[in-house]
């Protein structure tokens, strides 16, 4: 609706611009269109129309937006418990009675050759460390005190007159270095050559007796462990098949369709009054005589 009064408003527009630019176009320079009258002579015909500018309260429309409820249908998802029995095959262990040969430990007493140690006297050859006193000569080195003679420098004072350059004369010290020979004792080492007696120790062979361990073969009875064949009832274990039935507890999902109310928002188009500005074409007011100028 708001378009279509829009339009309309327009279309008046274009009318009363169309009319004005019929009314320029008509104008002459004398200053009177083709409907003026002759000069001095009044108007009795309307010149044409003009456009005027009116307030006018017209009706229009806007878009607001509303909540509005509904009712819908939604989908709800429940659970509810099932148990089911389910029956199943399982391999259960049995203990079963059978007989079996099997191989037992037997302690068993047996004639036996080992080999035993013994000991034994035995005539032996021995080397033996023995220590024998030896003359050996020595050399040794002995502190012998020397007299040398060494220069070495020797540093006194001596008194030195000095004159000033106005004439006056002073005595000072000064160092001076002599030479002189002096004689010292030093420590010099001489070799001498010394007999002395030494034990040496040298190895010599001599005969004893000793103990020898030595292993000989014996008889002896000891016991010996032997695994023997017997025959025995044993329990043995064995896999047999048994059914079983066990309870299964399961979520069953149900849907439901309910209703429910929902508020959603809604454009609506709501009339109000408002005020605007339309071009209206108006007659034009009679012309006054015109005077012609000669």
């Amino acid at each position: 609706m708001r378009k279509l009064v829009l339009a309309a408003l327009a279309v008046v527009a274009v009318m009363a611009t169309t009319g004005d630019s019929e009314a320029f176009g008509r104008r002459r320079s004398s200053g009177c269109g083709d409907c003026a009258p002759g000069c001095g002579v009044a108007s009795t015909s309307n010149c044409g129309t003009s456009v005027a500018w009116v307030e006018q309260v017209v009706t229009a429309y806007r878009t607001e937006i509303q909540q509005v409820q509904e009712k819908v249908n939604v989908t709800r998802c429940t659970y509810r418990t099932e148990v089911t029995p389910v029956k199943y095959t399982v391999m259960a262990p049995v203990t079963v009675q059978q007989k079996q040969t099997v191989m037992v430990p037997v302690s068993v007493q047996r004639e036996v050759t080992v080999m035993a140690p013994v000991t034994v006297a035995r005539k032996q050859t021995v080397t033996v460390p023995v220590m024998v006193p030896q003359r050996q000569v020595v050399t040794r080195y002995v502190c012998v005190p020397q007299v040398v003679s060494q220069t070495v420098p020797v540093c006194t004072m001596v008194p030195v007159t000095c004159a000033t350059p106005c004439g006056d004369c002073y005595t000072v010290c000064r160092p001076q270095v002599t030479y002189q020979q002096v004689q010292r004792t030093v420590m010099t080492t001489v070799p001498q050559q010394q007999e002395v007696v030494v034990n040496v120790c040298q190895y010599q062979q001599q005969e004893r007796v000793v103990n020898v361990v030595e292993m000989q073969p014996q008889k002896r009875t000891v016991s010996v462990v032997e695994m023997q064949p017997q025959e025995r009832v044993v329990n043995v274990v064995q896999c047999v098949p048994q059914e079983r039935v066990q309870n299964v507890t399961r979520l069953v999902p149900e849907y439901q369709t309910v209703p429910q109310v929902v508020t959603r928002n809604v454009c609506v188009t709501v009339p109000y009054q408002t005020t605007v500005r339309v071009p209206v074409r108006v007659p034009c007011a009679p012309a006054a005589p015109v005077a012609c100028a000669h």
